[in-house]
């Protein structure tokens, strides 16, 4: 049985229930293939009274230091100091010493065989300097962000970033383009390993669509057009606003339902109140893990245009759901899907090109029911976790042995 350690900031907790929720699952099905795994998820702590920088970092010094089961995993709440900004720049640093300060007592009952660090920074960055410090194999994964976006922030964050992709004894991306921009940015030797992310059996079609948007209060006539993700610029949330005061022009049935949180939605919201099709956009905010699966069920068409990718989940959750996708061409997305076959793929800032992809949509329910249909069936044969487990498990067992021959 391999002993696997998790480093993960990002894992679900009861302040962020959403967030990380496919790295749990990535972890239930390492478990369900025979592994044990313990999972340490830094949580970022501010001294008492400071709070005030922002409020979830007073929510999350609440759980900080707390040791429970979440949904039958072992999770140890670590907290280390960090600023909210600049976050990865200090948070790499403070991260490692918290780790390496509590790593006997949090481990006295395991025994790990392996270190794997959930983002390259932070989390990458300080499970290397534990891992080079205990004597212990480190395999960090890519998922988009902290290799495409977060490098350009400052010279001290790409210095880190390349620092844990060259010294990291095993690198794991979710698409083959994010693969090849992380040896571009490694400048060194580096082999990445790709394997994909894998979508939940909860994430498919709905028999009663009509039933479910009562449920979630959505209008059973209208022409649902679902966004899920951050609400943030990079996601082309400008473009795609947008691109919907066309659509709506000519749909009136129309109605864009944006489902996820960020710094950006309190601007967006109130430029939509301010616009004439405002009371055709609906921004549900973070929405429980068992109620995500309801909005694709309820959509018509999901659209992510995104200026950036690993390969997201929420594209591939949708995709499960048998919903027609418009997405951006960028990173990994060309790699699930395919133009015209199993959904449309448009160049990344037009809110021409999403407009006009999703009007071929709404104006063509056959091509739209083909493209879901064969979105689901790409989704069958290429995206599972029990696939997604078996594959880390086989790479965790050369890491290791190649660790050991050296």
């Amino acid at each position: 049985m391999l002993k696997i350690a998790v480093i993960s900031h990002m894992y679900p907790s009861r302040v962020n229930p959403v967030h990380g929720q496919f790295i749990h699952a990535h972890v239930k099905a390492l478990q369900a293939q025979g592994a044990a795994v313990r999972v340490i998820a830094p949580v970022p702590w501010t001294p008492p009274g400071l709070g005030w920088l922002r409020r979830k970092w007073a929510e999350y010094s609440a759980i900080a230091g707390k040791v429970e089961d979440y949904d039958g995993v072992r999770v140890v709440r670590l907290p280390y100091i960090t600023p909210p900004r600049p976050f990865h720049v200090i948070g790499g640093r403070t991260m490692a010493v918290s780790l390496r300060r509590a790593w006997e007592k949090i481990m006295a009952d395991f025994a790990c065989d392996l270190i794997h660090a959930h983002t390259v920074t932070p989390d990458g960055f300080a499970a290397v300097k534990l891992g080079k410090d205990l004597g212990r194999p480190v395999v960090c994964s890519a998922r988009g962000s902290e290799v495409h976006e977060i490098p350009r922030q400052s010279p001290t964050i790409r210095r880190m970033t390349r620092w844990a992709l060259q010294n990291c004894d095993g690198f794991i991306a979710v698409s083959h383009a994010l693969g090849q921009t992380a040896v571009e940015l490694a400048d060194g030797p580096l082999q990445p390993e790709v394997i994909y992310n894998g979508v939940a059996e909860n994430f498919s079609s709905a028999a009663d669509a009509k039933k479910i948007r009562r449920q979630l209060g959505l209008p059973e006539t209208a022409k649902i057009i679902l966004f899920v993700g951050r609400c943030e610029r990079d996601k082309g949330m400008d473009e795609l606003l947008e691109a919907f005061a066309k659509i709506v022009r000519r749909y009136p049935e129309a109605l864009l339902v944006v489902v996820g949180d960020g710094g950006a939605r309190s601007e967006m919201e109130s430029a939509v109140r301010c616009a004439a099709f405002g009371d055709r956009v609906r921004f549900a905010g973070l929405v429980g893990r068992n109620e995500i699966p309801l909005y694709f069920q309820a959509s018509d068409v999901f659209v992510l245009p995104s200026y950036g990718e690993g390969m997201p989940n929420a594209l591939l959750e949708a995709m499960a759901a048998g919903l027609p996708c418009v997405a951006t061409h960028v990173g990994g997305i060309p790699e699930a899907v395919q133009d015209g076959v199993n959904g449309i793929l448009i160049p990344p800032k037009s809110a021409e090109a999403i407009a006009g992809a999703l009007e071929k949509i709404i104006s063509a329910p056959d091509f739209a029911r083909g493209l879901g249909a064969a979105a689901r069936r790409a989704i069958t044969e290429k995206f599972s976790w029990p696939a997604n487990a078996r594959a880390h498990l086989k790479f965790y067992e050369q890491v290791i042995a190649k660790f050991h021959r050296h």
